[in-house]
């Protein structure tokens, strides 16, 4: 089954799946943007982003991890599409 089937569906597996991983950390950004992601003391792009925003001054807070975030999600779509 696998020696037949796999090569049929081996693309569309793969990109399905890092439309999953990248939904992941999207979503898993957004809820810690609004506070109730991970709990506090953990430092991912959604906390570095949700600080930034009281901080309107040091715009360098929220550019970098902000860019991060979406250079990621890009080049998972990337990968996917090869």
């Amino acid at each position: 089954l696998l020696r037949y089937l796999w090569p049929l569906v081996s693309k569309q597996f793969i990109t399905a799946l890092l439309a999953l991983i990248s939904g992941a950390i999207i979503l898993q950004s957004s809820l810690s943007f609004l506070g109730i992601g991970i709990e506090v003391g953990f430092v991912d792009w959604g906390t570095m982003l949700y600080e930034a925003k009281n901080n309107i001054r040091a715009w360098w807070l929220a550019l970098f991890p902000g860019i991060f975030l979406v250079l990621t999600i890009q080049s998972l779509y990337r990968w996917a599409e090869k």
